[in-house]
């Protein structure tokens, strides 16, 4: 599954300071409001590609 960059660009970064990937764990029977998927990445941990990959696999599940 491929994501055009015309219809999902990256987002342009905000500020210059990395961000946290901070995971939660659920109990049983919990679900999540939300899911955040940050275009502002840390200088070494995320790509364009990874980004993208990532927005493909869960745009169908926030939809």
């Amino acid at each position: 599954m491929t994501v055009d960059p015309q219809t999902h660009p990256l987002p342009k970064r905000k500020n210059p300071k990395p961000s946290n990937v901070e995971f939660m764990k659920l109990r049983r029977r919990e679900k999540a409001e939300m899911v955040v998927l940050c275009g502002e990445k840390p200088q070494r941990t995320i790509s364009a590609e990874k980004y993208r990959y990532a927005l493909a696999t869960l745009e169908p599940l926030l939809n």
